[in-house]
Order: C-alpha cells, then sequence, then structure tokens
C-alpha cells in the first residue's frame, strides 16, 4: 500500500513545480496604476514578446535584472463645444 502512494505523492509535486515555472514565464498585465507593473520578466527570453516592448524594459545593469527603465503612455481625451450662437 504505500508503494502505490509514494509514485502519486511524486507526479504531485512535479505536477506543481511544471505549474509554477509556467507562472513564472507569464506576460504582466497593464494595471491602472503604472507604478505596481513589474516588467522585469522580459529579461527572461521565454516570455512572449509584443511589438513595443523594447519600450517597457531598457535593462540598465548586467546583474540585477529588477534594474531596468520602463516608459509608459496616457491617453487624456478632453472635449471642447464652441457655439456662434447667441444664448437665449
Amino acid at each position: 500500500m504505500k508503494r502505490a502512494a509514494f509514485p502519486v505523492a511524486m507526479s504531485l509535486g512535479s505536477a506543481v513545480c511544471t505549474s509554477a515555472v509556467a507562472q513564472a514565464v507569464e506576460r504582466p498585465e497593464i494595471l491602472f496604476n503604472r507604478w505596481e507593473e513589474d516588467w522585469s520578466v522580459l529579461a527572461n527570453g521565454s516570455v512572449p514578446r509584443e511589438p513595443l516592448d523594447g519600450f517597457k524594459y531598457i535593462p540598465l545593469s548586467a546583474v540585477d535584472d529588477k534594474t531596468y527603465l520602463s516608459f509608459g503612455a496616457n491617453v487624456r481625451e478632453r472635449i471642447e463645444g464652441n457655439s456662434a450662437l447667441p444664448s437665449i
């Protein structure tokens, strides 16, 4: 009975390790508060790239992956109305 339980525990342990590795290489998402973003995962070559990733992760240190420069953008819309009609 103990021999059957051992391989099951081993397979569960390897499944947990595999899922942890898969989560570690996921691409980060753009957050509402930009200072909460962590783009240092782009230092890993196995993370899928998108066209403007060169602006999201610019390494500043060859030793530390967490030392990088990142650019972002905000869209601020403004609507103005201008009427030549006299107000009544």
